[in-house]
């Protein structure tokens, strides 16, 4: 239900939306992307520099997060996770970290998180 209303709410206006989030941490390495560490996030940037990991269908690529402890992060990334949660309801959110050390200690977080839609052309 919160992720109908997310989507409906990031559809219908630019305006800042906060939502709880389970907020995961991953780096581009084997052990967290398997078969997909190419070194390239799913919108084709390199998977090096700071983003997230996303439910495209309900934070579209390319909208800006605010997590708290981090600052702004802009979506350029999926999973599988983040879709399964979605199609549960559950807004998750995946940070990306520059190792595996600190995709570790990040661990998982319930946050209220900030976001900003990309606004459309």
């Amino acid at each position: 239900m919160i992720t109908l209303i997310l989507a409906a709410v990031l559809a219908a206006t630019n305006a800042p939306c906060r939502v709880e989030a389970v907020v995961t941490a991953y780096c581009p390495c084997r052990i967290c992307c398997g078969q997909y560490a190419d070194g390239v996030t799913a919108t084709g940037r390199d998977a090096r520099l700071p983003g997230i990991a996303v439910d495209p269908k309900r934070i579209p690529y390319g909208s800006r997060v605010y997590i708290p402890g981090l600052g702004w992060r802009t979506a350029d990334d999926t999973g599988g996770a983040m879709r399964q949660s979605g199609r549960r309801g559950i807004v998750h959110i995946d940070v990306r970290m520059p190792n595996h050390k600190a995709a570790r200690l990040w661990g998982v977080k319930r946050l209220t998180v900030t976001i900003l839609k990309k606004e459309s052309k």
